[in-house]
């Protein structure tokens, strides 16, 4: 009808309350078909997300959820929407647009009868970078995997202070290979060192485990305006095989991706707790 954007019909879709009813919903809409000829293992990835707002309530109240760069397309850049070549530097991760948080988030894998037996232990990829500098206050530390993994808990995966105190936070699944560490206090301290620890024994579904613990160190940023850091999540699994999950301690691992300068911007930076267990 010659609208820029189109059309948006909003439908309330929202869950009542326990204990009614209509508290539940039962999704039975996929399937997974494997082809003749798959030697497998499969690595099946199931994911419920919510967009929070829409953009023209996230234009007025947060910014940088909006068309920033004035090109009347939206590009999230977030689980395989449009991208011009922009990298996140937010929680959750996005340039344009409501972002997709991730409500539940499981990952799994499928065998295939008379394929050979996996005997290949997962590499992990983290975020921050280890030795990074320049890290954002608000930082969501991040570690992914190269294959499914039994869940990973804030046991096993830790952040402590220069002192050695842990901070106190949460763990969880973000992404199919991706699991977060949310600090409680949501913001560390500027100019602060923090260590990063997973602990040996993660295992995937064939029992391949890790066998060492993983460290690595980073500082937060004096001048939350000279930060940087890509915080997207990435997609599938993503962890380069030639870096192993039981690496010697504060030996570098590759990060996620490279850190780039954040772009300018005029608004302010949402707040994290965007993520839907942070409410």
């Amino acid at each position: 009808n010659g609208d820029l954007f189109d059309d948006s019909f909003l439908r309330d879709t929202r869950l009542k309350p326990m204990p009614h009813a209509q508290a539940l919903a039962k999704i039975d809409r996929y399937a997974v078909v494997v082809p003749p000829g798959t030697v497998g293992p499969i690595a099946v990835s199931a994911a419920v997300y919510y967009q929070s707002v829409e953009a023209i309530v996230a234009a007025k109240f947060l910014g940088n959820m909006a068309d920033t760069n004035g090109d009347m397309v939206l590009q999230p850049c977030v689980l395989g929407g449009l991208c011009d070549g922009r990298q996140p530097h937010t929680e959750p991760p996005v340039v344009e647009g409501a972002p997709p948080v991730p409500m539940a988030v499981h990952s799994w894998t499928m065998t295939v009868s008379g394929a050979a037996p996996d005997r290949q232990t997962p590499t992990v990829t983290t975020y921050p970078a280890p030795g990074a500098t320049q890290v954002y206050d608000d930082v969501v530390v991040k570690v992914s995997f190269s294959k499914p993994v039994r869940p990973v808990t804030g046991q096993s995966f830790t952040l402590s202070d220069a002192d050695g105190a842990v901070v106190p936070g949460w763990v969880d699944q973000i992404g199919a290979g991706t699991y977060g560490l949310f600090p409680n206090a949501i913001h560390l301290k500027k100019g602060a060192r923090y260590i990063a620890r997973l602990a040996a024994g993660v295992c995937d579904f064939a029992n391949n485990c890790t066998t060492q613990d993983l460290f690595w160190p980073f500082v937060v940023a004096s001048d939350p305006e000279k930060a940087l850091g890509d915080t997207s999540v990435p997609l599938g699994f993503r962890a380069a095989p030639s870096v192993a999950a039981d690496a010697r301690p504060l030996t570098p691992v590759r990060a996620i991706a490279a850190h780039r300068p954040r772009q300018p911007r005029t608004t302010q930076r949402p707040p994290k707790h965007g993520f839907a267990s942070r409410h």
